[in-house]
């Protein structure tokens, strides 16, 4: 049997220094955490897509965002998390419609979601 637990801890500890260094807006900590995340999970890790998505959208880099928040989204098509962010870059970029409709696609499959509720309201005043 293979003990995981020294990966494990070098995992939580890198996803924790990645979102430190995103809670004080620096980008260039938050890269290096990436990349040293990048050698411990897979490519096609959640984790990882997730993390990535967040730093390229923190970063101002909108396409790639979109890219890795649609690829979250076509494997975990409910993931709130990942469609909200997918509706704010839309928005972003001018497509309202789309933005309202990935918002509704996520209500039908989160009906009591106070956050969508939030984001669909807001959406409907503009």
């Amino acid at each position: 049997m293979v003990d995981n637990s020294a990966q494990e801890a070098r995992i939580a500890a890198g996803v924790a220094e990645f979102n430190a260094a995103m809670g004080r807006e620096e980008l260039g900590a938050a890269a290096e955490a990436l990349a040293r995340l990048g050698r411990e999970l897979r490519p096609e890790s959640i984790t990882l897509l997730r993390l990535r998505a967040w730093h390229a959208m923190a970063a101002g880099d909108a396409g790639q965002a979109r890219l890795l928040y649609g690829e979250i989204l076509h494997r975990l098509p409910g993931d709130e998390n990942a469609g909200v962010n997918a509706a704010i870059l839309a928005w972003d970029a001018g497509r309202h419609d789309d933005a309202r409709a990935i918002i509704e696609g996520l209500r039908v499959r989160n009906p009591d979601s106070e956050l969508l509720r939030h984001y669909r309201q807001a959406m409907q005043r503009q």
